[in-house]
């Protein structure tokens, strides 16, 4: 009886962390990343999410070399609109259309999709990229 009890909690166990572990390079249509969490490419190479370029106090959503110990960064959303503490989320809805807001929309993309393609946010090991369209790097 105890160990059909230790194998249901292990499988339990294993479900959620590769759950957890799946969802941390992806995010679709209700999901979101909030200040403080990253999308993190298959390879581990890129990471997506908020930053503070040096010792700005302004944050901006981005792309950067995650294997780079400066952590140099390729791609900015919300470059000429930043968001100004760390209340942040970016967020995918329906239409494939990526946001950034706070207490309203601060940034969002420029898109539209097909109805028949699920918009979906993903990295990729080669980068990150944003299903049916894609970023520019």
């Amino acid at each position: 009886m105890e160990e059909a009890f230790l194998m249901v909690l292990f499988l339990c166990l294993l479900l959620f962390f590769t759950t957890r572990t799946l969802a941390l390079n992806t995010i679709t249509p209700g999901q979101s990343i909030k200040d403080g969490e990253t999308l993190l490419s298959a390879g581990g190479n890129f990471e997506r999410g908020f930053f503070s370029p040096g010792n700005s106090k302004s944050r901006y959503v981005g792309i950067w070399y995650k294997k780079v110990s400066t952590g140099t960064v390729v791609w900015v959303a919300n470059r000429e609109t930043s968001v100004s503490d760390a209340s942040g989320v970016l967020s995918i809805n329906d239409n494939g259309i990526l946001s950034i807001s706070t207490k309203g929309i601060v940034w969002f993309s420029n898109t539209s999709r097909n109805a028949a393609e699920e918009p979906i946010c993903w990295c990729k090991v080669t980068g990150i990229r944003t299903w049916p369209w894609h970023m520019p790097m």
